[in-house]
């Protein structure tokens, strides 16, 4: 299939965003798609046009439907592959796996003037509502084969979230240290917490600190593992993105 623009990228995505929103509804808004793509009403008929060429969208007059062959994509989404799109996703900033100074770590992009550095391709994403990156620092789960440099493709979770048993999260925690300071407190600043690091989650039952986060997969009471009384999850990693042309 032809190579597709990144802004033709961003068009199908929409499509298929609306397809997904609208139990499978054809007809796309063309004013929804000017807003999400910020952009005119001309270039939005060039980038369609463009599409109508390369036998991504239907020539029909003024719509925005696809080529008959891959509307099986907007109900069976592991057939994405047979389109040539990317999804770039937020990087958000980065995230710790294993020790490391407080300097090697950047949580906050927003100095970054290159918009197109903030986001990263990543191939056939079924499902990127939510969805965002963190590149990772440190060494400590090369022997979980993430490496520093990778990206983790985490999905959101709301503050209350309760990990699964040996899920692995992004996540800030309460370090022992800082315990004394929380005493007594209904709620805890975020300044008191170590973090976001990248671990496995464990609950361990009848501990005065119950939970337990991990480097490893098996997650056991070691150098490996820390234990905690407060967790503070704010994903659950999805995967893991590896690009080829940066080793």
């Amino acid at each position: 299939m032809t190579q597709l623009t990144r802004r033709e990228q961003d068009l199908v995505r929409l499509i298929i965003q609306w397809h997904k929103e609208n139990n499978g509804d054809v007809e796309v808004e063309r004013d929804w798609l000017k807003d999400k793509l910020k952009i005119e009403d001309s270039r939005l008929s060039a980038l369609r046009g463009n599409l109508v060429g390369k036998g991504i969208i239907r020539s029909d007059r003024g719509s925005f439907i696809l080529a008959k062959g891959l509307e099986e994509i907007l109900i069976e989404p592991s057939r994405r592959v047979n389109l040539n799109v990317a999804v770039y996703l937020p990087l958000r900033g980065q995230v710790r796996a294993g020790k490391t100074s407080g300097d090697e770590l950047r949580i906050d992009l927003s100095d970054v003037q290159d918009e197109s550095a903030l986001t990263i391709p990543i191939p056939h994403l079924a499902d990127y509502s939510g969805v965002y990156l963190l590149e990772v620092v440190g060494n400590s789960m090369m022997h979980e084969h993430i490496l520093p440099g990778d990206y983790a493709i985490v999905k959101w979770v709301p503050s209350h979230y309760k990990p699964k048993q040996r899920e692995l999260i992004v996540t800030r925690y309460l370090p022992i240290c800082n315990e004394p300071e929380t005493e007594g407190l209904a709620h805890i600043d975020h300044h008191m917490l170590y973090g976001p690091t990248i671990k496995y989650f464990t609950e361990v039952a009848d501990k005065e600190r119950s939970y337990r986060l991990s480097w490893k997969t098996e997650i056991r009471n070691s150098s490996e593992t820390i234990e905690t009384k407060y967790i503070y999850p704010e994903g659950v990693v999805m995967g893991m993105y590896r690009p080829i042309n940066k080793y």
